[in-house]
């Protein structure tokens, strides 16, 4: 069994990093297990554990899909926290809706069901996960800081591939490893 999901790289840009930094600064006094940067992603589908025999389907329908698509701009764009702010388990940053990465997600569902890979059956609410809260002591802090990156730009980068990603859970945190990418068509 392989722990997976399929994902898009998210790239370490400047102001990224910048309003990053700026958010766990903020947060400095709070219980919060931060995400590395270079472990960036935005999460299409979690498979989670997955007998190696549908490996291979997993990579023709990821295949089948980028072969439809050309790459994109995607928006980082505001931030928040699941399940609200006054409990938050985790704090993100959002993506400004694009109807590419609504479209792409669509055809992945699809082709993953006709091969039999059954998928969570959340709806989709595109998001990078840049923090896994533990104890949130000034919750007016933590809505001022999301409140002042409301609508606010962050950062935007190219999208040319997507990526299955394993991942193996350790005591210093997630390791994800990319077991196969599939390139978007060239703009």
């Amino acid at each position: 069994m392989k722990r997976l999901f399929i994902a898009i790289k998210i790239l370490d840009s400047q102001e990224l990093k910048s309003q990053i930094d700026f958010i766990t600064k903020s947060l400095n006094d709070e219980r919060i297990k931060w995400v590395e940067i270079w472990n960036l992603h935005l999460t299409l589908i979690f498979l989670g554990d997955t007998e190696e025999e549908k490996l291979n389907d997993i990579k023709v329908a990821i295949n089948s899909m980028t072969a439809l698509f050309t790459q994109f701009q995607l928006v980082i764009k505001s931030a928040g926290g699941f399940k609200d702010l006054e409990n938050p388990t985790v704090i993100w940053l959002g993506i400004e809706q694009n109807q590419t990465l609504e479209e792409i997600k669509k055809v992945l569902d699809d082709n993953l069901n006709r091969k039999g890979i059954s998928l969570d059956s959340k709806k989709f609410r595109p998001h990078l996960t840049i923090g896994r809260t533990k104890l949130i002591k000034d919750k007016l802090n933590l809505k001022n800081i999301v409140g002042n990156l409301q609508g606010k730009e962050i950062s935007s980068q190219q999208v040319d591939n997507i990526i299955l990603y394993e991942s193996t859970l350790t005591q210093n945190g997630p390791v994800y490893r990319a077991i196969h990418v599939s390139p978007l068509k060239s703009i």
